[in-house]
């Protein structure tokens, strides 16, 4: 789980529901109505830890998975800007 103060959004890992895209992703949350906003398909594995930056202001998001990817996804426009294979310790966290 991680929290944008800046979108005001709170993003939590879920798995899929949909059998047709299976795998892991993030909800995005509004922080201020407590109202779910979309579901973001990311990974074919569990997250373990999602991150964003304490100082920007740009709406990236750090995911990694067990997939042993590490994803940088926008929440501007739910796209991943950035895919790194990881080794060890990627899959431990990102803080």
């Amino acid at each position: 789980m991680a929290s944008c103060d800046y979108l005001n959004t709170l993003c939590v890992s879920q798995s899929s529901t949909n059998p047709i895209f299976r795998g892991f992703g993030i909800r995005k949350v509004n922080s201020s109505e407590q109202r779910l906003i979309k579901y973001v398909h990311l990974h074919t594995q569990p997250i373990r830890d999602l991150a964003f930056h304490p100082e920007a202001h740009d709406g990236i998001i750090a995911s990694a998975s067990l997939d042993k990817t590490l994803r940088l996804t926008s929440l501007l426009n739910d796209s991943v800007s950035l895919i790194s294979l990881c080794c060890y310790f990627c899959i431990t966290g990102c803080a």
